[in-house]
């Protein structure tokens, strides 16, 4: 909790502390909704099939240069190209 808020004057997070971690789990089909910044993981899916997950993002046109460079700090395999334009009514 809080890890996507940090308060300014807090030390550094350490990442490998998981005294205040919260476990989740859900049933086939449910959906769990995480802020983008929330530190979060997933164990291993007990089916053995793979786990799906939407990404959505929402930022400036002008800050896709920057996301670009930073597709690797967040370890995403999937298509980030795909844009949404309010004005395009095609």
């Amino acid at each position: 909790p809080g890890s996507h808020r940090p308060d300014p004057a807090a030390p550094p997070f350490d990442f490998s502390d998981e005294s205040r971690s919260v476990q989740l789990s859900g049933a086939a089909g449910d959906i769990l909704v995480f802020d983008v910044d929330l530190l979060h993981a997933g164990s291993l899916n007990a089916s053995g099939a793979r786990r799906r997950s939407l990404l959505i993002s929402y930022f400036s046109e002008s800050l896709y240069p920057s996301h670009l460079e930073t597709l690797g700090l967040r370890n995403i395999r999937m298509d980030t190209s795909e844009r949404f334009d309010p004005l395009d009514k095609g």
